[in-house]
């Protein structure tokens, strides 16, 4: 497989993470639980960090 091939199967799993982070986050914000929610809204922001990384290299790819 070459780079880009993992490279996307790999975002297709940091979107499922961030799909259930999100979830996450609103139930514990349901809850009032602040450490918790503080907690997913850190893990939201590493992810969609990761996920635009990922997209950026592609991009790059995409270019050479």
């Amino acid at each position: 497989m070459n780079e880009s091939t993992l490279d996307m199967m790999q975002l297709d799993r940091k979107f499922e993470t961030l799909i259930f982070q999100i979830y996450a986050y609103q139930k514990a914000k349901e809850m009032d639980h602040q450490p918790l929610t503080e907690y997913n809204l850190y893990a939201i922001k590493t992810l969609c960090s990761s996920i635009n990384y990922v997209l950026e290299a592609e991009e790059r790819r995409a270019k050479k």
